[in-house]
C-alpha cells in the first residue's frame, strides 16, 4: 500500500519539475552587446539583446549624458525614439541608472516609445521641466531624487506608471527625511487625474497627491 501511495507523489514531483524547467526556459535573458555614443548630444547608449525561446529583440538604453559644456547655449535635450548604429535602427526604451545624474540641461524631453526609467536616473539633475511620454510604464526608486529645481513634470501616461520608492522625493535639510518637493507639479492628463488620485488602486502615488495637477 505504501508503494502505491508513493508512486503518485513521485509522478506529481516529476510533473512540477518539468513545469518549472519549462518556465525557466521561457524567461528572457538580457544581454548587453555593444555601446554607442552620440557625439553631438553627448549621450551614450548601450545596445541590448533580449532573448527567449521564441524570439530575439534588440533595444537601446541611455546609460550616460555628458554635461552640456560644448553647447552652453542649448538648454534642452530630446532623447529620441530610435537611434541608428552600424546601419541598424534600435528603439530607445530605457533611461538607465544614473543616466542624467547631475545633468545640467534645463528642459529634458523623452520621446514616445520609452517605457522605463531606472533608479536614480535623474537624481540631482538641474532641470526645471521634464516631459515623460504616454508610453512610460515604470519609474524606478529615487529616479528624480533631490531634483531641487524641478518645477514641472509633464507625465502623459493615461495609466499611472509603476512608481518606485521616493521616486520624486527630496531630502529635507532639517530632518534628513524624504519628503515631496514643495515646488514640483506633476502634470497628468485631465482624463487620468482620478486614476492618479486613486491611492487605493495606486498606493505608491499617495506621497505625491499634493503635487499632482
Amino acid at each position: 500500500m505504501k508503494a502505491k501511495k508513493i508512486i503518485p507523489v513521485l509522478l506529481v514531483l516529476v510533473f512540477v519539475t518539468i513545469m518549472l524547467t519549462a518556465c525557466q526556459d521561457k524567461e528572457s535573458k538580457e544581454i548587453a552587446i555593444d555601446e554607442y555614443t552620440d557625439q553631438v548630444l553627448g549621450v551614450t547608449y548601450s545596445i541590448y539583446k533580449l532573448e527567449n525561446q521564441s524570439e530575439e529583440t534588440f533595444y537601446a538604453k541611455v546609460t550616460s549624458v555628458l554635461p552640456n559644456a560644448n553647447y552652453p547655449d542649448i538648454v534642452s535635450i530630446t532623447i529620441p525614439a530610435t537611434i541608428v548604429y552600424k546601419d541598424i535602427e534600435y528603439s530607445v526604451t530605457t533611461i538607465g541608472d544614473l543616466a542624467f545624474y547631475k545633468s545640467d540641461y534645463d528642459i529634458i524631453y523623452l520621446s514616445q516609445g520609452i517605457t522605463t526609467i531606472e533608479k536614480f536616473a535623474f537624481s540631482k539633475a538641474k532641470a526645471t521641466r521634464i516631459d515623460l511620454p504616454t508610453t512610460i510604464k515604470s519609474i524606478g526608486e529615487y529616479a528624480f531624487l533631490n531634483c531641487t529645481s524641478l518645477r514641472d513634470v509633464y507625465l502623459y501616461a493615461i495609466i499611472p506608471p509603476e512608481l518606485g520608492e521616493h521616486a520624486f522625493s527630496v531630502v529635507d535639510a532639517k530632518t534628513s527625511k524624504y519628503v515631496s518637493s514643495e515646488i514640483l507639479n506633476i502634470r497628468v492628463p485631465s482624463t487620468a487625474l482620478k486614476r492618479y488620485n486613486n491611492i487605493i488602486e495606486y498606493p505608491q502615488w499617495e506621497m505625491y497627491q499634493g503635487n499632482i495637477r
